[in-house]
């Protein structure tokens, strides 16, 4: 029998180091407690600071509330990623 791959959600900004990131690590906390493995969130921006990590007082947001922001490096939305999501296709 086979697992179900989890189901993945992309949270967009525009630098990704605000609002999407703290969508991705707060959504994905309260996933996890309904669902454990059974959603992805991740985030990425359209004007990305690639590499930055989560804005400091956004990040102190999010451990407030019960989640972690360690780990977190700003990333580009690009066609490759959104093929990865299975959400959009492109030719």
């Amino acid at each position: 029998m086979s697992a179900t791959p989890p189901f993945r959600i992309l949270t967009v900004c525009t630098g990704n180091i605000c609002r999407s990131p703290m969508v991705e690590r707060l959504l994905q906390q309260g996933l996890d407690l309904l669902t454990p493995g059974a959603y992805q969130v991740e985030s990425a921006g359209t004007g990305a600071l690639v590499g930055s990590p989560m804005e400091p007082h956004i990040a102190g947001f999010v451990r407030v509330l019960g989640a972690t922001a360690e780990g977190f490096a700003a990333r580009q939305v690009t066609p490759e990623l959104l093929k990865e999501q299975g959400s959009l296709s492109y030719p």
